[in-house]
């Protein structure tokens, strides 16, 4: 129960006490009666004065309720405007990140695609580059042994190449091409495979296919090597067989060649 209750209560607990106290000790009716509609008087301006009162207290009070609700609605407004914003700042910043980390990945996949082709570009010049490498090693030792063998023979060569032809030079194998009248052709051993010779002499030398070219070795001492015949010929070497029949040695690269001894 409110106060303002309890005063009312309290107020016509009071009145009616009075009344009864005064009934008691008046005799006259009219008397009673004048004091009845005082009483009556009061008692109606006592309410209305606190049915003011209340309604006043009420206002005030719906008031201050109201102005608590609006602070409050105010407040909350304040706040989720603040969240809006803060949550629209975070979505712009993740929304950033994201492109940001798109472009990142973009980036490193056309890095490393460049990365790849490059690697891969390296790697063929470098396997070409090792296959030029070899190649020239090879040429240049090859060279380097042809040097050898020929300064090797300058130095120990003999007049020509009668000082080592055969004491008695074997006839012509039967079905061999006999050409007349041969050049005198000297050459060097290029290459040896097998029962194939190559040699330095070509058709600008006037070698011919058919043509029988005696080999031999002059250092580390004169020495007859055997027979080849011509069987493909080129502008500046050709490429002989050798005639089993006639062969004194093993043939090797360096070693000399002529039409005659």
């Amino acid at each position: 129960m409110n106060p303002a209750s309890l005063r009312k209560i309290l107020l016509k607990a009071l009145i009616s006490s009075f009344a009864i106290v005064v009934v008691a000790g008046c005799a006259d009716t009219t008397q009673l009666e004048k004091m009845n509609e005082e009483h009556q008087r009061r008692l109606g301006d006592v309410e209305l004065r606190h049915a003011g009162e209340l309604a006043e207290a009420d206002r005030r009070a719906d008031e201050k309720e109201a102005a608590a609700l609006a602070r409050r609605e105010l407040e909350f407004f304040e706040l989720r405007s603040k969240h809006a914003m803060a949550l629209a700042s975070m979505m712009s910043e993740l929304h950033a990140l994201a492109q940001r980390l798109k472009d990142v990945e973009a980036a490193a996949a056309d890095a490393k695609d460049k990365d790849q082709r490059s690697l891969a570009a390296l790697q063929a010049a470098i396997a070409e580059r090792d296959a030029r490498v070899q190649d020239l090693s090879a040429r240049l030792n090859a060279t380097k042994e042809d040097l050898a063998a020929l300064e090797q023979r300058l130095a120990g060569a003999p007049t020509g190449p009668a000082d080592v032809a055969p004491a008695d030079p074997p006839p012509p194998a039967a079905g061999e091409v006999v050409i007349g009248d041969l050049p005198d052709l000297h050459g060097m051993v290029i290459d040896a495979v097998n029962d194939l010779i190559e040699v330095s002499l070509g058709t600008n030398d006037g070698l011919d296919k058919g043509m029988n070219l005696e080999v031999y070795r002059v250092a580390p001492e004169p020495k007859y090597l055997g027979r080849i015949v011509i069987v493909q010929v080129a502008e500046d070497r050709a490429v002989g067989r050798i005639v089993w029949e006639f062969k004194r040695g093993d043939i090797q690269r360096g070693d000399w060649v002529a039409t005659r001894l």
